[in-house]
């Protein structure tokens, strides 16, 4: 266990709010913007799903009086969606309201393959009338192709992930290498076909940054690298120094442990990325 709270503590903010924004502070000031999620996921209980949307706004608050470089990023069964998807519509709405008229973007996240039709259908409607909203989309999932047809066809704006949950075979390609494969073709047809307003690439893999560094250059788009905080710190600050926008994903909130552990157990190859991150010293 002692090993997994360190490696949770360098990867999780801490319990609070305020340790969000301070290590969202620290990233600023090492060229690097954030990205700040309070954990937690599947709410079924309406106050919790309350109590969660009130956090974000108070996280909204601190990101504009702090002055923080910093986007939120949400889940969407943390606000609503274990009701049904006009709950979370209803939930998430006046949170990326606010969030424009801070001038933040909000990310929305993208879980298992449960909820990838609603998340994206969610995603469309809030999207018509707020544009600074983006949404994950995972590469392992065999229908991402088309999903990212259709996003590209509106102008959406798309962080590109390998996928972290444990999704069946029919459904998702499940050797390492196959997944590294369809995230390069993906990504080379975000940025050779057009259409997105902004690209992230969500990705510690170093191949595949350096050929989005390539397709930028073929293809320029307003991109970005998106990386876990604590994971691949230098390679973070080497890109910032060469002016790429860089981000990291900043989690916080008392339940940080547990969110770290189902992070493990969906995702064996995040211990390795951390285990050579501590190694390495990186």
């Amino acid at each position: 266990m002692g090993i997994l709270i360190y490696l949770a503590k360098r990867w999780v903010a801490g319990e609070y709010l305020e340790d969000a924004i301070e290590r969202a502070r620290s990233a600023n000031n090492r060229g690097i913007s954030g990205i700040i999620n309070h954990v937690g996921e599947h709410n079924e209980d309406i106050a919790e799903i309350e109590a969660s949307a009130e956090e974000y706004s108070r996280l909204l608050d601190g990101i504009k009086q702090e002055k923080i470089d910093c986007a939120i990023s949400i889940k969407p069964t943390q606000l609503g969606l274990m009701k049904d998807v006009q709950t979370c519509i209803r939930t998430v709405d006046p949170l990326v309201k606010k969030a424009a008229d801070l001038g933040i973007f909000i990310w929305m996240d993208m879980e298992g393959s449960a909820y990838t039709q609603q998340i994206i259908d969610i995603y469309k409607h809030l999207y018509k009338e707020n544009k600074n909203l983006g949404l994950a989309i995972q590469a392992y999932l065999f229908r991402t192709p088309d999903d990212l047809k259709e996003l590209s066809a509106m102008g959406a704006k798309i962080r590109l992930c390998k996928g972290a949950y444990r999704e069946p075979a029919d459904i998702a390609i499940k050797k390492h290498c196959d997944i590294k494969k369809a995230y390069a073709d993906q990504l080379e047809m975000l940025f050779s076909e057009g259409g997105l307003e902004r690209i992230a690439v969500a990705t510690h893999d170093d191949e595949l940054i350096d050929m989005a560094r390539q397709l930028n250059n073929d293809h320029p788009r307003n991109f970005e690298f998106q990386m876990l905080m604590g994971a691949h710190d230098k390679r973070k600050e080497e890109l910032a120094g060469e002016g790429y926008k860089v981000c990291g994903y900043i989690p916080y909130g008392k339940g940080w442990l547990g969110y770290f552990l189902r992070r493990l157990n969906e995702q064996k190859r995040d211990i390795k990325t951390a285990m050579v991150c501590v190694l390495k010293g990186d």
